[in-house]
């Protein structure tokens, strides 16, 4: 029963309460400034204590994203047609407690489409919370390539590496890659904020583009990968990549083991070739009138053969024992369907190492062959002169 004096303190409080202004207050649960990974569960509270003129105002939570205003629930009412949204109301204690309301906006497995500006709105008081949602890359691309797609490109030529992240509820941090050197700084980086409908709600995600980059493509790049990498806040980092198969034709060098060589000695020519195709036609062409061998061969004192080097190939030629036929110049040629080069050896009669004019053997390469050949004309000439 209840007495006179708590009879005259429920009519001042309510005498009180009727004087008081309607406040309003809003907070989440757990605490979102951080951000919520995508699935976790979130709860936003809106707390008001009314007064006696705003018995009947109306709460409701409303979501803004650019500008696009979503009701989501008024007073104990969902307006949304969610199945991971729900909401619940509770009312305080005793006479005084049913000014006191609690407006709950459960989310059970937030997502991208969850995030943004929520709020409370009681009648002309509006309060904001923001919803914090940590969203990965969902889509991530590179041109019109397929992610580990090997590329066949030839030398010479450049490729696109575009390079878009689509999805992240933050800023993803872009980066292209020619095998393990960064070159973004080469290019020019977009991000934007896309606002997007999904699920009766509105979302925006940032959509970040490495736009318009070209690549030069060289005989280097062959085997190398070009990559995309994409990196948000607290996920691990995403890449996208292709791989190079780029198409050139041979480049042959050529050297000896001596630079000079005695009458009965051998020697050994090595030229070292890169190609990509493998070489469709191979061979040495021999100073006994333009006679060839081929890459793997033996004749007239000669041992052709061919190995392999990582990805160079070595073709050696091995003279046991020089004679007078083994001097002029020895070419070899080498073709695939992108083109062909030869590599030239000369050996002439010449100086020993000591310095000494003897009987002996020198090998020059074809530019000092050029050389030898202009010097022995010009002397021909003066002495016909004399």
């Amino acid at each position: 029963m209840l007495t006179a004096a708590t009879l005259l303190a429920t009519f001042l409080s309510l005498i009180t309460a009727t004087f008081a202004a309607t406040t309003v207050a809003v907070s989440t649960s757990p605490d979102a400034t951080s951000g919520l990974l995508e699935g976790a569960d979130a709860q936003l509270r809106c707390f008001v204590n009314l007064d006696l003129t705003d018995y009947d105002l109306k709460v409701k939570w409303v979501k803004e994203v650019d500008g696009v205003e979503t009701v989501i629930t008024s007073n104990g009412d969902l307006l949304v047609s969610n199945s991971r949204y729900s909401v619940h109301r509770t009312v305080g204690e005793g006479l005084q407690g049913i000014l006191d309301r609690g407006y709950y906006l459960n989310i059970s497995g937030v997502k991208a489409v969850d995030a943004g500006s929520y709020f409370c709105k009681a009648g002309p008081r509006v309060i904001q919370t923001v919803l914090r949602v940590l969203a990965p890359i969902s889509n991530l691309t590179m041109a019109s390539y397929s992610n580990g797609e090997t590329v066949t490109v030839d030398a010479g030529t450049t490729l696109d590496l575009s390079c878009t992240a689509m999805g992240s509820t933050t800023r993803p941090d872009l980066e292209v890659y020619v095998g393990e050197t960064a070159v973004t700084k080469q290019f020019s980086i977009y991000q934007a904020a896309v606002a997007f409908q999904d699920e009766g709600l509105t979302g925006s995600t940032y959509t970040a583009t490495i736009s318009n980059p070209t690549y030069p493509i060289n005989r280097r790049d062959n085997g190398k990968r070009l990559a995309c990498k994409a990196t948000v806040e607290r996920f691990p980092v995403q890449t996208y990549y292709i791989e190079l198969d780029v198409k050139f034709p041979p480049k042959v060098n050529c050297e000896s083991d001596k630079q000079a060589i005695r009458g009965d000695s051998g020697m050994k020519v090595v030229c070292r070739m890169t190609a990509n195709p493998n070489p469709t036609e191979i061979y040495w062409s021999l100073p006994t009138d333009g006679e060839t061998v081929g890459a793997q061969e033996m004749k007239n004192g000669l041992v052709a053969t061919k190995n392999l080097n990582g990805d160079i190939t070595e073709f050696v030629l091995n003279i046991d024992k020089i004679d007078k036929s083994h001097f002029g110049e020895y070419t070899i040629y080498v073709k695939n369907e992108k083109g062909d080069d030869m590599g030239r050896i000369s050996i002439l009669e010449g100086n020993t190492p000591n310095g000494q004019t003897s009987s002996g053997y020198q090998f020059l390469p074809h530019s000092h062959l050029q050389l030898v050949l202009l010097l022995v004309t010009v002397m021909l000439r003066l002495s016909h002169q004399g």
